[in-house]
């Protein structure tokens, strides 16, 4: 069975983007689409890449998930451990977007009664997980026959249901 970390997202009542945490680095919401999310993430991947991590260019279209790949002409997500180069996570790690406030157990007082909210959302969608037990992910009990697009679109519908407050 495979461990999932709870994807970011974004805060529902500010537009996606900009300098909006203390320390300057872009704040994802709960509400940030994958495409906004990666734009996000371009400072940081260019740094990386100037700072010797092997990071590529995004192949554009959907990936194996199902999610969007991003534009040609921007990085990808690094597919090694970014800790590995400990120099380079030094220089860009402030350029690093931050998770949204309501994912982090560290700034949501609620994070354990919301993550638990989400996992029966995402059972009762039919996407059958057992949450860890310290909120950090969840494993997937078998396989689904759900598809990748649907179950992200599962995944998103929960996150916001559980941590994204009634507005």
């Amino acid at each position: 069975m495979a461990s999932v970390s709870d994807p970011g997202g974004g805060n529902k009542k500010k537009p996606s983007g900009g300098a909006d945490s203390a320390s300057g680095a872009p704040q994802v919401r709960l509400d940030t689409t994958e495409t906004e999310k990666l734009e996000m993430f371009q400072p940081y991947l260019s740094c990386l890449k100037d700072n010797g991590v092997p990071i590529q260019r995004a192949g554009g279209g959907t990936n194996a998930a199902g999610k969007i790949a991003g534009d040609p002409s921007q990085y990808w997500y690094p597919s090694v451990d970014v800790s590995k180069y400990p120099a380079a996570e030094k220089k860009c790690g402030g350029k690093r977007p931050l998770p949204p406030p309501e994912l982090d157990p560290r700034t949501n007082p609620d994070y354990l009664d919301q993550f638990r909210a989400q996992i029966e959302c995402l059972n009762r969608e039919g996407l059958k997980v057992d949450g860890l037990p310290d909120g950090s992910g969840w494993n997937y009990r078998g396989e689904s026959s759900l598809s990748a697009a649907e179950q992200g679109r599962i995944e998103n519908k929960c996150r916001m249901e559980a941590f994204g407050g009634d507005d």
